[in-house]
């Protein structure tokens, strides 16, 4: 009886050390509490391009040798370790890109507040040969943009991602990471991201948390898709994701299970919680019309594959479906 004992001990310290062993290796997620999301507003106004920039922290993509205009609602000053800054006056600067690619940090900082621009220097398109960049499909794009519209042209570049870079914020609440192609494939990937897509989900967050739905990000269940991936789903050519300005989105805060949480409160997960926050969205829209980006929205409800969500982007015109009887 006492061997047998002791053999149970030393299988059960065996066991208990295999538990730590295990805990060290595997990523911690942390818990996101309802003081995970605090606000990111800009203290002063900062343009890029002439795209408003409301966050603290927000992602510019660019090509190598570009220039990008910024300017300010007040008297500011630029600081960049890399490309050449040029003052046009206290409140206009250009900023020359640097020809590495990757993230390159330039901040505008003005009464001893900061905007922080990382500006991600991508690779030309012109760099996909057959459809492929680097072992990594890419497909080919539309000849001719949709409706003749500059926002469905040909992406000029491809953000490369290695995994250390999926883990770089692009805005306050995101990383580049979770707007990946959903394409197997090995390192480096490349995505298409826009900035006007970022301050969108930003704006929505916010609104959300504002709402009592409190949750850090959003779960995107699809965000950037090459055209390659795009096809091989059964999605039109002129899909908003394959120019990287649409995501499909959920909240998954309680509990975390992949799939929405239940927003309406009545006990189950369905299409009517996407609905929910699809109305914030037109609610939201119809408060902000002269700053908010148009964009399309739809409602989604479960398969068997996933639950429901809502698809968001930033087309520059309305576009609405999914609202259809439950």
């Amino acid at each position: 009886m006492l061997c047998r004992r002791n053999a149970l001990m030393l299988r059960f310290a065996g066991f208990l050390i295999f538990l730590s062993v295990l805990l060290s290796v595997l990523p911690i997620r942390p818990a996101i509490s309802a003081d995970a999301y605090k606000p990111a507003r800009a203290a002063f106004q900062v343009s890029v391009d002439g795209v408003d920039i409301p966050y603290r922290q927000m992602a510019i993509f660019a090509l190598p040798g570009g220039r990008l205009a910024i300017r300010t609602g007040v008297k500011a000053e630029l600081r960049a370790e890399t490309g050449e800054i040029i003052q046009v006056t206290p409140r206009r600067f250009g900023w020359v890109v640097p020809d590495r690619t990757g993230p390159h940090t330039v901040k505008v900082v003005a009464s001893g507040k900061t905007v922080d621009l990382t500006v991600i220097v991508m690779r030309p398109m012109e760099d996909v040969k057959d459809g492929v960049i680097d072992g990594y499909v890419i497909g080919s794009y539309p000849e001719k943009p949709y409706k003749g519209l500059s926002v469905y042209e040909r992406p000029p570049g491809l953000i490369e991602v290695t995994p250390e870079l999926a883990d770089l914020p692009v805005s306050p609440h995101f990383r580049l990471g979770q707007f990946l192609c959903k394409q197997p494939a090995g390192w480096p990937k490349f995505v298409v991201l826009r900035t006007e897509l970022l301050i969108k989900l930003e704006w929505v967050l916010e609104a959300v948390n504002a709402r009592g739905w409190n949750t850090a990000t959003f779960e995107v269940m699809s965000g950037y898709r090459t055209p390659h991936y795009n096809r091989s789903i059964g999605n039109g050519p002129n899909s908003r994701h394959i120019y990287g300005g649409a995501a499909d989105i959920f909240i998954d805060v309680r509990p975390k299970d992949d799939r929405m949480d239940d927003l309406d409160g009545d006990g189950k997960v369905t299409k009517k919680d996407a609905l929910a926050l699809y109305n914030l969205i037109e609610e939201l829209e119809g408060r902000e019309r002269r700053t908010w980006m148009p964009g399309g929205l739809g409602a989604y409800g479960s398969t068997a594959s996933h639950g429901p969500f809502i698809h968001i982007d930033a087309r520059g015109f309305i576009a609405r479906w999914g609202v259809a009887p439950l």
